[in-house]
């Protein structure tokens, strides 16, 4: 799921667990991944496009609220984008792996608040 946000804007831990293969992609930019449990599932929280390496290294330990990174414009997925089309990346994923394994990241009710699924293309900055 893409959201979006200005440029710079604080990307906060979304669940409690250990950081889990941070790296740089061409496709997705900065990234970090959060490993969690969530009603007694382990899951990949995944972020991407962020602006600049996380400063945290795989298995430093992580708190819900605890800040992550800042939203970017870094990959070639994003390069593409107006200034104005900034947004953070985010997928769930079963297992720890760098491609594939996604689901939807809705089957956590905490991930709905305050999030428009099907936002307006001209709220997006988008001009035809």
């Amino acid at each position: 799921m893409d959201l979006y946000a200005p440029l710079g804007t604080t990307l906060y831990a979304c669940v409690d667990g250990e950081i889990y293969d941070p790296y740089y992609s061409n496709s997705y930019g900065n990234t970090v991944s959060i490993k969690g449990k969530y009603n007694g599932k382990t899951y990949y929280f995944f972020y991407a496009h962020m602006n600049a390496a996380t400063t945290f290294k795989a298995g430093d330990k992580i708190k819900a609220g605890d800040i992550i990174g800042y939203s970017g414009k870094t990959g070639t997925s994003a390069s593409g984008l107006k200034t104005n089309q900034v947004h953070l990346h985010f997928e769930l994923r079963t297992e720890g792996t760098r491609v594939g394994n996604r689901i939807d990241p809705f089957i956590i009710p905490e991930l709905n608040n305050g999030v428009v699924k099907k936002p307006k293309k001209e709220d997006q900055g988008w001009k035809d």
